[in-house]
């Protein structure tokens, strides 16, 4: 319910950001690239959370309930490392003014003409 909340917040504003300053001739690729970039990281992070869950579940560290809990505590600790390398590699993407300045003029060249 959470993650599905989550992707609820941050799908439309992201796919927004990616499709902004695209011109309109080229909407469909950008579209394409973002949904295939979005379900390959989305597989990417089940394929490494779930392994880590089931290599530590299968390691023997316990039994019962508490060999489930310990699994899921490594498993969201490996969620959370991911999240934080997507977020530091953010900062390399590029954009920011530049990317701001070139939209602006490219509305001020189909303005102008």
């Amino acid at each position: 319910m959470v993650g599905a909340a989550g992707m609820g917040l941050t799908a439309s504003p992201v796919a927004v950001l990616t499709m902004h300053d695209l011109p309109p001739d080229r909407a469909g690729t950008g579209s394409a690239l973002f949904g295939t970039t979005s379900q390959l990281g989305a597989s990417i992070g089940v394929a490494a959370i779930g392994s880590v869950f089931f290599r530590r579940l299968a390691s023997g560290a316990g039994s019962g309930p508490g060999a489930y809990g310990a699994a899921l505590a490594a498993a969201l600790w490996v969620g959370i490392a991911m999240l934080a390398l997507a977020f530091a590699a953010a900062f390399l993407l590029p954009g920011g003014r530049t990317a701001r300045r070139t939209g602006e003029r490219r509305t001020e060249a189909a303005a102008g003409a």
